[in-house]
């Protein structure tokens, strides 16, 4: 450049004699006597910024800078060419297509369940529309659930409630719903036991169970039937006993309409139908609350479709803040365009992105609502560096010159930046779980887009900002317009005020408050020697909370959690946690078995004897057919045909363990069975993952064919998982980081701070998820991989700045990237925040952990970027070579002066 071969000294300037012959005497060392490589005719290179940050980032720089004269000459082709393109490509969105299935997102592809599940659906038909028990089901049962409270807080099973309960399970029975023309009923899709429909908990309505009650005799939790039957009545009602544990009182009642399995889409149409009757139910004496089977599903995607209407909101804000913050200087030299520029090039960039992706076919899920406010935050980020570095450069000519040197200073800072957001992305792309993938792939897809838009959008718009300004034109008008100076001659003040301006001829005068701001405050205070200790102390606290955090921190995710506050379903899993226990029912499946052979047969006993010895199964819980069959009068083991003849016999009185034996297609051996044990209460979700874990470990430990089973494993495995995939996706995230940062930063001081800042942040993040009442999940997963992104960015811009520095020391070397970098990192994570305070009133988990988890991002990267960094980077950072050359530089100066003298005393004629 220009300014870079002034510097210089001309090579036709005839040297004096004094200086050939000093230049020759300096060319030896004195010590050494050989030649030194420094030339005293060669000025320090760290004189030129611009030569300094051409040292620092080599090739890279100079290619960003030849390619930012390049737009800086076409601005027009750079910012026609993406609106078009991005217009074109978000025409997409006239494909998109959504999945809310539960299970489709939130739990690992490929799972064990799922293939064991297959196994056996194959191995055990579906008797729901014959004989009916919930154990006994190979996947999850089909329903419509209701609790009762009374409101008066009387006796639930008092009279006048339980007319009012029959009354309205007489309006559920009876309503019709259409399918295929047809008017049908309860009773055609009901699940069946004993020739009727089976109805959990009706049998408390009965007479005869209401007039034990008054009678006093029904124990509770566990009651003795008048057919000698123990019934746990601890799931269907919530009551209070006296000291004989003799039920006094009810307060919750639980009825549950069972929905045979034979025809799926028929029993969701009566589902829906049940929803539509219970939300309009009347009730005088009680208090009701309901759920359906795919509440669940249904819920999530209409609670996360009513938040996404917070985007605009979030957009508008942020263009508000972005124009606020670009608004200094004068009429000519004011940014404010430019901001709202850069916000709408990330939103061309979000439009391509959700095109691209419906046109493609991948599905949206209710977590890729949080993209584009995640969208919004990195690339205005990018945009206030960009202007920062633009800011730096006003002492050029020319915009294309001034547009090559903003480039090479910065170009490599938000390539780093970018990089590392889009690769951590797309690297959760591998995760186990869909919603994770779809995410991942959706963001990381919008954040390269928003990097291109960056580079051609908005470097285009900022080129005619740099043309605009140097022909002096008003920022609104585009008049050319009078400095103030010239204005104050013939203008009252207000019109001075609102007309006049040129060029800025400094930083300063282009800069607002909140760019100055920061950077006064923090190059002042951070590095002073009270303030570093400080920070220190206040780090060393920070790690403390952060492992405790992590220590206590649990997996998985409550799926209820996924639900609106003010969702019916909510109410529902409200009652249902605080009223009745979380227990489970787990089959053993045991295939290829002789169980004529004695010493199998004892292999099966002693896997159910070790599995009843775990504490989290309760005692005395065991039901397996086999146990039955051995104590009764039937059993007949002396030959083959002998035990298959009276176990069906056997079988025939047994319909609650009926459907546990499936015979060979010739009825002469048994192909597969299953025996069950029940839990105690698990509401905890570690506890509940644990458990599946030990189970299948009992199973696999023996030498049977045999494995355990029950329909909710399906959600058990996201807890087993998650802290396994989240260590390796983040894992890998950070390698790639490092990496990175090797080849933009190829420093190994700086590359290791960077890493280890990362590590600090992400610990942080880990921690004090439990502090904000957060679990690992798929969802928190995703906030984790973001956060790799964000905090290598604010990393990054400091010790760019540190090392473009051509600061002597340290502390100046510090101070120079804090100057640099304060302004755009700060207002950047201050824009992400403003971002998403829309948020903060959600009723979606989604969006609320989204926010939690970005304050924590945010706040621990502007915290460790501008507090610890900084001072660590004063302490142990790399010194630059202008130490080493100013020792040369004194050195030289003192020979030179040795020789002048010499040369006086001696009378030699040089």
């Amino acid at each position: 450049m220009t300014t870079e071969k002034q510097t210089m000294p001309s090579s036709e300037e005839p040297e004096s004699a004094e200086s050939n012959v000093s230049s020759k005497l300096l060319d030896k060392d004195p010590g050494t006597g050989t030649s030194s490589t420094n030339e005293q005719t060669k000025e320090s290179p760290l004189k030129d910024p611009d030569t300094k940050k051409d040292n620092y980032m080599g090739k890279v720089g100079m290619i960003f800078g030849k390619y930012g004269r390049f737009v800086a000459t076409y601005p027009y082709v750079f910012i026609i060419t993406p609106v078009i393109v991005c217009g074109l490509l978000g025409l997409g969105l006239l494909n998109i297509s959504s999945e809310s299935n539960i299970e489709t997102l939130y739990v690992p592809v490929n799972s064990r369940t799922a293939s064991e599940r297959k196994k056996v659906n194959s191995l055990f038909p579906d008797k729901s529309n014959s004989n009916f028990y919930e154990q006994s089901l190979g996947v999850m049962n089909l329903y419509g659930d209701i609790m009762i409270k009374s409101r008066d807080n009387r006796d639930v099973l008092s009279s006048e409630v339980v007319d009012e309960i029959k009354n309205m399970a007489s309006q559920l029975k009876q309503f019709s719903f259409e399918d295929g023309g047809v008017n049908l009923t309860y009773a055609d899709v009901c699940a069946v036991r004993n020739g009727a429909c089976f109805i959990n908990g009706e049998f408390i309505l009965g007479d005869d169970f209401i007039q034990r009650y008054q009678d006093g005799s029904i124990t509770y939790p566990k009651w003795i039937d008048p057919r000698g039957i123990p019934t746990d009545l601890s799931g269907l009602i919530k009551g209070s006993v006296n000291t004989s544990m003799v039920l006094e009182s009810v307060s919750t009642l639980y009825l549950k309409f069972n929905i045979r399995q034979e025809n799926i889409s028929r029993s969701k149409k009566w589902e829906i139908e049940f929803l539509d009757v219970m939300s309009r139910m009347s009730t005088n004496l009680t208090d009701i609350a309901y759920s359906v089977s795919s509440s669940l599903d249904t819920e999530l995607n209409e609670n996360t479709g009513q938040d996404i209407v917070w985007f605009s909101l979030s957009f508008t804000i942020l263009i508000t803040y972005a124009s606020f913050v670009a608004a200094g200087g004068n009429c000519v030299s004011n940014r404010s365009h430019l901001a709202r520029a850069g916000v709408i090039g990330v939103g061309l960039a979000i439009v391509a992105s959700f095109g691209i992706l419906s046109a493609g076919g991948l599905k949206f899920v209710n977590i890729v609502g949080v993209m584009p406010f995640l969208a919004l935050g990195v690339g205005v980020d990018s945009m206030f560096v960009i202007m920062s570095e633009w800011t730096e450069h006003h002492h050029k000519t020319t915009t294309e010159d001034q547009m090559e040197a903003t480039l090479r200073g910065c170009g490599g800072s938000i390539t780093i930046a970018s990089l590392t957001d889009v690769i951590a992305f797309f690297i959760g792309a591998s995760s186990q779980f869909i919603s994770i993938r779809n995410f991942c792939v959706y963001t990381g897809l919008a954040l390269a887009i928003c990097f291109l838009c960056h580079l051609t959008f908005f470097i285009g718009c900022l080129a005619l900002h740099g043309r605009r300004v140097r022909t002096n034109r008003h920022c609104i008008t585009c008049l050319e317009t009078k400095d103030e100076e010239t204005m104050k001659r013939t203008s009252n003040s207000l019109i001075v005020w609102l007309c006049s301006g040129k060029k800025a001829e400094k930083r300063d005068d282009d800069e607002s408050l909140c760019e100055k701001i920061p950077r006064i405050l923090l190059t002042k205070t951070v590095l002073k020697k009270g303030t570093k200790a400080l920070v220190i102390l206040l780090f060393l606290v920070y790690l403390g909370f952060s492992i405790w955090g992590v220590v206590n921190l649990k997996q998985g995710l409550i799926l209820r959690n996924l639900i609106s506050d003010t969702s019916y379903f909510n109410k529902y899993e409200t009652w249902r946690s605080s009223n009745f226990e979380t227990k489970y029912s787990i089959s053993f499946v045991f295939e290829n078995i002789d169980y004529l052979n004695k010493a199998q047969v004892n292999s099966m006993k002693d896997l159910m004897t070790s599995v009843q010895d775990e504490s989290a199964v309760e005692n005395n819980s065991l039901l397996c057919w086999y146990h039955q069959y051995e104590a009764s009068n039937n059993f007949n083991n002396v030959s083959q045909n002998q035990f298959i003849s009276n176990l069906k016999t056997f079988l025939l009185y047994r319909p609650h363990i009926s459907n546990d034996v499936e015979f060979t297609f010739d009825g002469s051996g048994i192909k597969a069975s299953r025996c069950y044990v029940f839990t105690v209460d698990l509401p905890d979700s570690t506890d509940q993952g644990n458990l599946m874990l030990r189970l299948r470990e009992l199973a696999d430990g023996s030498d049977l064919d045999a494995f355990a089973y029950t329909p909710p494993f399906i959600f058990f495995e996201q807890y087993v998982v998650i802290l396994p995939n989240i260590l390796q996706t983040v894992g890998i995230a950070v390698i790639c980081m490092l990496v990175i940062t090797i080849i933009f930063m190829p420093h190994p001081i700086m590359v290791a701070l960077v890493t280890l800042n990362l590590i600090s942040i992400l610990l942080g993040i880990f921690g004090f998820l439990y502090f904000w009442d957060l679990t690992l999940s798929s969802i928190t997963m995703i906030h984790l991989i973001m956060s790799v992104g964000f905090s290598v960015d604010f990393s990054v811009h400091v010790c760019h700045g540190f090392m473009s520095s051509g600061a002597d020391d340290k502390d100046g070397k510090a101070r120079d990237a804090l100057r640099i970098s304060a302004a755009p990192v700060i207002n950047g994570g201050l824009s992400s925040l403003i971002g998403i305070c829309t948020l903060v009133g959600s009723q979606s988990y989604v969006f609320r952990s989204f926010f939690k988890i970005m304050v924590l991002v945010i706040s621990f990267g502007l915290a460790h970027s501008m507090l610890l960094l900084p001072v660590i980077l004063s302490l142990i950072g790399p010194a630059n070579d202008s130490n080493i050359n100013n020792k040369t530089q004194n050195k030289k100066g003192v020979q030179l002066k040795e020789i002048k003298a010499y040369n006086t005393t001696s009378g030699t004629n040089v």
